[in-house]
């Protein structure tokens, strides 16, 4: 009675999830990365100084260690129901992300003590008995490296998510992405002379220039090309934009297309 009248309740700030869906090496293994980008908007949280994970091996595995589509249908009924019981039992932890690796599922939490997971694992233990065989590992982390070192994106990783969504939002609109189109790309600059040199990379990779402008100390730049925008075929065409602008010290900005729809929509 006493315990559970004292028992330490913690305020996870709030903040809006943001999971997204990239690909990464860790210790040299191709690793499939879901992570909530947004926590990194309130991370460290003090109140949560212990990584915590929970993980889980699957059957039928990729020669990259990845699951196959057998797989998956059961990766989700899983992870579908420990997302309910983390809700009901999972006082003090917060997920944050999910790697996938070596033929294993690790779901990453934060959590103020490795007690917090008691009552999580107790009913994961009754809900799924010996269906179900899951390792933990844990350790203090209070500056939250295990969140920025292997689940938050590197730069260049974050533009391919942005690329993705762009293309999510075509795909939902009714565009199969099959057909080539006006891709326009915006940057700014700082420096005049560095939008000039940029200018000059941009013109002899055959892009065409349509916007030019000065505007709170910036110049505001707008490029544009006839290309492919599949899945496939995006990051060959954004990343060295982006990669030639930071050269520049400037700020690539993203793209976007018109919305192609297929004859029969």
């Amino acid at each position: 009675m006493f315990r559970s009248l004292f028992r330490k309740k913690i305020q996870v700030p709030r903040h809006d999830e943001n999971w997204q869906v990239y690909f990464s090496r860790i210790n040299n293994q191709v690793t499939s990365v879901i992570v909530d980008i947004n926590v990194a908007e309130i991370a460290p949280v003090n109140s949560l100084s212990e990584v915590f994970y929970l993980i889980i091996p699957f059957d039928y595995a990729n020669e990259e260690g990845l699951p196959t589509i057998e797989s998956y249908k059961l990766i989700n009924e899983v992870e579908d129901k420990i997302s309910d019981l983390i809700v009901g039992y999972g006082e003090n932890m917060l997920h944050v992300s999910t790697l996938t690796m070596n033929s294993e599922r690790l779901q990453m939490y934060y959590c103020h003590k490795v007690e917090n997971s008691k009552a999580f694992l107790s009913q994961l233990d009754k809900d799924f008995g010996e269906k179900l065989t899951y390792q933990i590992d844990h350790r203090h982390d209070p500056n939250w490296s295990d969140y920025f070192n292997l689940a938050y994106p590197l730069p260049f990783q974050m533009e391919m998510i942005k690329n993705r969504i762009v293309l999510r939002q075509l795909t939902e609109a009714g565009d199969d992405l099959k057909e080539s189109r006006n891709v326009h790309h915006y940057l700014a600059f700082r420096e005049e002379k560095d939008m000039d040199e940029f200018l000059q990379f941009a013109e002899s990779e055959r892009f065409v220039l349509f916007l030019k402008e000065k505007r709170d100390e910036l110049w505001k730049l707008g490029i544009s090309r006839q290309d492919y925008v599949s899945y496939e075929q995006i990051d060959e065409l954004c990343l060295p934009i982006w990669e030639k602008a930071k050269s520049f010290n400037g700020i690539y900005n993203g793209w976007e297309s018109e919305v192609i729809r297929t004859k029969n929509q």
